[in-house]
């Protein structure tokens, strides 16, 4: 993705936020919000495109200066947005008028592509963003089975078996899972039973029996999928109980598989749909735009989901599946 690209859609962003709080109900803190999202987004994409400004640490201001000097017209939106910000952070009735802050955010979405001829290297690509999360993996031990369950979760210290949200889980064969536990040890901030997550080890400790152990660590749910999906066994479980039993993790194995390039499939072939999927995901993928060209794949739960359907480039309710102005895209999970 360019930095102009990176510019526009998080410009986009904003305003598909403040679409929403318009309908919705905000206050000046939300519209203060939305305000220092658009100046901070807007000072470090011309900071990332301008070596000189970066160095000389430049402020907003002097930028816009530079920005008109160049003959750049639409300096007056900028500065709106500017003044906006720091009375955000530095007033304590900054007195915000919605309209005019939002009528100065479409502006300058609008003015984008006008930016090249002041600023050329906007149009060079964008520095990668890497997006991580801390996740908790819960073990357990199918010992009857010859199998071991690998359980990642999204949750807090003091979450419980029945409020954790499952990103995924992995099953696999029982000789597998040192050499597994030794890869996810490499992740940052690989722990063991970490004692902040205590209640929540209880938990599941009282809910399985064959639960084993907790770790928690941070990283990519990309990174745990190219890690784990390899592993995923072919025992002849019951219908419903294996992973690929689920179409969104059918979904996410594919999304996964279309980033890497990968040209031979991970999947084990249990479901007699993955055909089906992986041309309905190429489709939907394939209909992004030429500047959208480099995703990172994470998981949601519905509500995120749904919460993110409005602002996406590409959306598919059956699939699971949609695509961030960013390049994220998010399979519900």
């Amino acid at each position: 993705m360019r930095l102009v690209d990176y510019l526009e859609n998080g410009t986009r962003e904003i305003i598909q936020r403040m679409n929403e709080l318009r309908v919705n109900g905000y206050d000046a803190d939300d519209i203060g919000a939305a305000a220092r999202d658009a100046a901070a987004l807007w000072e470090r994409t011309l900071k990332a495109s301008e070596s000189e400004w970066s160095v000389a640490k430049a402020s907003l201001y002097e930028m816009t200066q530079k920005l008109g000097q160049r003959g750049w017209a639409h300096t007056n939106s900028l500065n709106v947005i500017r003044k906006a910000a720091n009375a955000d952070k530095h007033d304590a009735s900054p007195g915000h008028e919605f309209g005019c802050i939002f009528d100065a955010i479409v502006q300058l979405a609008d003015a984008v592509d006008e930016l090249p001829d002041c600023v050329p290297h906007v149009i060079d690509p964008a520095p990668e963003r890497l997006r991580r999360r801390r996740i908790v993996c819960a073990i357990y031990d199918w010992f009857a089975q010859g199998e071991t369950e690998f359980s990642f979760l999204s949750a807090q210290p003091d979450d419980t078996w029945q409020t954790v949200h499952e990103i995924d889980s992995f099953q696999v064969s029982a000789e597998h899972s040192r050499a597994i536990e030794e890869a996810l040890a490499d992740f940052e901030g690989w722990a063991f039973n970490p004692p902040a997550f205590e209640i929540l080890r209880a938990s599941l400790r009282e809910s399985d029996d064959e639960f084993w152990r907790l770790a928690t660590f941070t990283a990519s749910y990309q990174d745990v999928l190219e890690l784990m999906a390899p592993y995923q066994h072919t025992l002849p479980l019951l219908k419903g109980l294996h992973r690929e039993d689920h179409r969104h993790n059918v979904v996410a194995t594919i999304v996964g598989e279309h980033i890497a390039d990968r040209t031979s499939s991970v999947l084990t072939g249990r479901s007699s749909v993955h055909d089906q999927l992986r041309i309905q995901v190429a489709d939907l993928l394939g209909s992004l735009p030429d500047s959208v060209n480099h995703l990172q794949l994470d998981r949601c739960n519905a509500a995120v989901f749904a919460q993110a359907v409005p602002g996406a480039l590409v959306a598919d309710h059956w699939l699971g599946l949609l695509v961030k102005q960013n390049g994220v895209v998010l399979v519900v999970g």
